[in-house]
């Protein structure tokens, strides 16, 4: 409660930031979404404001009020960033995935494929053998199931993957295991992770390759597996 009394203040002006920013973004997702009328206001406004710029210069000519400059001016630069944008199009910029959430649901629902091997946690040893069996496995990410190496796996209707973010400072431990390694261990420069976990409608014997894994961007994943960090990547 005293902490609260003392620094709950502070809490204030982040929950401002961040309805502006949640604001900013859904104003983006929609002019994204229809550019046109976008275009076409911007191509309207560019119109109207040049109209009261000529209008302006021809009552500046016979009354030299600065008031009218002024106003001249302002209609001047709105005219000038309304082309900008028409000839620019800055909207282009903005990323593919722009407002996109990067969670299991809207980045993994696909096919992967392992690669190569991200690194083995220090104290463990893995042979090349051991290691290149595993290449080339496929993989399926889906909302109601999970397929690994050809075998499918019912998941648990409403929470089919339990996910949490692991930061950098954090070790990445493996559920029902001592075994953990560090983001340096593994050479990742990531700043943190999302880890996901597979939840199997029914408990198999023996997890498969994929039931855990983690999410490096939108089209790789690292996937853990028998002592091994594997890397996979998004089959096209």
């Amino acid at each position: 409660m005293a902490f609260m009394a003392l620094f709950g203040w502070v809490f204030l002006p982040i929950i401002l930031i961040g309805l502006f920013v949640w604001t900013i973004q859904n104003a983006l997702l929609w002019a994204l979404a229809h550019t046109f009328l976008i275009d076409l206001a911007v191509g309207g406004l560019l119109i109207l404001n040049l109209l009261l710029l000529i209008s302006l210069l021809r009552r500046r000519r016979q009354n030299q009020n600065v008031l009218l400059l002024l106003a001249a001016v302002w209609e001047g630069g709105v005219v000038v960033l309304c082309a900008l944008y028409l000839v620019i199009q800055p909207l282009r910029f903005l990323p593919e995935d722009f407002g996109v959430p990067f969670d299991v649901e809207n980045v993994c629902f696909d096919e992967w494929e392992i690669v190569s091997c991200q690194g083995v946690p220090a104290g463990y040893t893995r042979t090349q053998e051991e290691i290149d069996q595993y290449l080339g496995t496929r993989i399926t990410y889906a909302e109601d199931h999970f397929i690994s190496d050809g075998r499918t796996y019912g998941l648990k209707s409403g929470t089919p993957y339990n996910e949490r973010v692991v930061w950098r400072e954090e070790r990445l431990n493996i559920p029902g295991s001592v075994l953990s390694a560090s983001f340096e261990g593994l050479g990742l420069t990531n700043r943190k992770l999302r880890r996901a976990i597979v939840n199997f409608q029914k408990e198999p014997e023996e997890r498969p390759i994929g039931w855990i894994f983690y999410l490096l961007d939108r089209d790789t994943l690292m996937v853990y597996y028998d002592c091994i960090f594997f890397l996979a990547e998004r089959v096209e």
